[in-house]
């Protein structure tokens, strides 16, 4: 899901009936963000025996990779999922974003994203995936054209842990890369209810003059199509400029942390 997070990133496996149409996904994203992230920041197939899958989500911060991307306020995100038995997969996301640069012309107020990936089961307990996607907005970020690549690469340990390698060669089309390394787990509370959280460190300092490091902890409730999402997130900058006036004031390009630090998400599935 966005988280972030959403996490808004996928996180495939096959899935009990009693979540059927929809699964929120916190990694990221990060959770997607992934959160749907996180993570995505964010985003699951339904039933093994589904192809095609579509989403929509509510969130009251669209957090990825440690930032937000709607300027802490509320988000709308759409998906839509499709997934081959022989583990290839493709897709595509459309998002409201805000990246706080109103007072540039011609800034852009929405995301669109697609990717296509391979999913390969290692053994019982082990699951790799590979993604290539795009961001494409609809008009400039900070007065700049800010379409990029993006590129990940994920092991996947049973339905307990993940860990992820995101790489963007030329990130925002800013002329250098982001690199970023996200650990996520969960835990089944009981049958509808789960715990999950995760960590990522963000080296973009080539792009936004600073890295990060998030985190993110939370619950979400599986409820016939739906499922509620309450979670904590923050992050923080770790290049050690003196405060995040100084980075702006050196840099137009300037990515907000997440503030408040709780968010909540409500996604739909059909």
């Amino acid at each position: 899901m966005p988280t972030g997070p959403p996490s808004s990133e996928s996180l495939r496996r096959p899935v009990p009936a009693r979540k059927r149409a929809v699964l929120l996904v916190v990694f990221g994203a990060m959770y997607t963000s992934d959160l749907l992230a996180h993570e995505a920041s964010s985003l699951q197939s339904f039933v093994a025996a589904s192809k095609f899958g579509a989403l929509a989500t509510f969130t009251t911060n669209y957090f990825y990779r440690g930032y937000s991307k709607s300027d802490n306020r509320p988000s709308l995100r759409g998906n839509l999922d499709y997934e081959h038995d022989s583990g290839f997969f493709g897709g595509a996301w459309l998002s409201w974003v805000d990246f706080g640069d109103g007072d540039f012309p011609g800034h852009s107020d929405l995301e669109f994203y697609p990717y296509l990936g391979y999913s390969h089961e290692i053994d019982e307990s082990f699951r790799a995936e590979l993604m290539v996607s795009r961001y494409i907005f609809n008009d400039r970020i900070f007065g700049r054209y800010s379409d990029y690549n993006d590129y990940s690469l994920a092991l996947h340990y049973r339905d307990v842990a993940s860990a992820r390698v995101y790489y963007a060669d030329n990130a925002y089309h800013r002329g250098a890369a982001f690199t970023t390394v996200e650990l996520s787990g969960r835990y089944p509370v009981m049958e509808s209810l789960e715990f999950s959280a995760g960590a990522g460190y963000n080296a973009a300092r080539q792009v936004l003059e600073y890295d990060s490091a998030y985190w993110h902890a939370g619950l979400t409730w599986y409820w016939s199509h739906l499922a509620f999402d309450f979670r904590y997130i923050d992050g923080k900058w770790t290049s050690g400029q003196e405060s995040p006036a100084s980075i702006a004031e050196h840099h137009e390009f300037e990515l907000p942390l997440p503030d408040p630090k709780f968010m909540f998400s409500l996604t739909a599935g059909y």
